[in-house]
């Protein structure tokens, strides 16, 4: 039987070794690629799109970037893996200037998630170009899913998150926050109840709760942080990425 917690345990340590090959390259400043998903060039794009994931899975991954009628396929892979930039929302929280550069969320998903989750992902973006409604876009996913136009994931496997530069809305806090490098494991309607709830984010922890596409989030960083017993570190931040990031 597939064993989430030891598995998640288990592709720490690897993951943990990727996430510091990212971090010593951090000190590349963000604000190149501030501002709107849609103003970054296709070069950006591509660059920001590859930095998700290791780049022994990245430099043969398929990648795709936003274009004015949703996303396009900017270069074919040929190992199953599919990493773009995601948006949390369409360009601003609440037309609140302060807030409207919540772009970039780089993202590398697997064989599994590229044929399930991530085609919602790109059906979501060519409604956005077509000028559809957020509360309407949701519907049509919604309805999506139910009909089985949309599948969630059928197996184990994971999107991988590792940039520097992914940044999200935190609605409870109402402010960005820079993102950790992390791993998402498919877990398709699982709850945080489901794994004993939240306590913060130096544990696994399920963000999009409930739904087909949920996630178990690993942060390397921080889980490492608990497994060596320093408990101020690995909560360092824990009130801050909490399963609303990914709302």
């Amino acid at each position: 039987m597939f064993d989430v917690h030891k598995t998640a345990l288990a592709i720490t340590v690897v993951v943990l070794a990727a996430t510091m090959e990212k971090s010593s390259n951090a000190a590349e400043s963000s604000e190149q690629f501030a501002g709107p998903l849609t103003a970054l060039s296709t070069d950006q794009q591509i660059q920001l799109a590859m930095d998700a994931a290791p780049s022994h899975i990245s430099e043969h991954a398929t990648v795709y970037v936003l274009g004015p009628k949703g996303y396009v396929k900017a270069q074919s892979g040929t190992n199953g893996f599919s990493c773009l930039v995601e948006r949390q929302y369409l360009e601003t929280v609440d037309n609140d200037p302060e807030l409207k550069y919540v772009a970039p969320q780089p993202h590398c998903y697997d064989a599994e998630g590229t044929a399930t989750t991530l085609q919602a992902r790109l059906y979501r973006e060519e409604l956005r170009a077509a000028g559809t409604p957020e509360e309407e876009i949701q519907r049509k996913l919604d309805d999506g899913y139910k009909a089985g136009i949309f599948k969630a994931p059928r197996k184990p496997g994971l999107v991988y998150m590792l940039s520097t530069h992914t940044r999200a809305y935190v609605p409870r806090l109402k402010k960005i926050i820079q993102v950790p490098p992390h791993v998402m494991f498919y877990a398709p309607y699982a709850t945080n109840k489901d794994f004993g709830g939240f306590v913060g984010d130096h544990v696994p922890y399920v963000i999009l709760e409930g739904q087909p596409d949920a996630y178990i989030i690993v942060i390397p960083s921080r889980m490492s942080a608990a497994l060596q017993q320093a408990p101020s570190a690995a909560n360092n931040g824990a009130q801050e990425h909490s399963p609303e990031v990914g709302k």
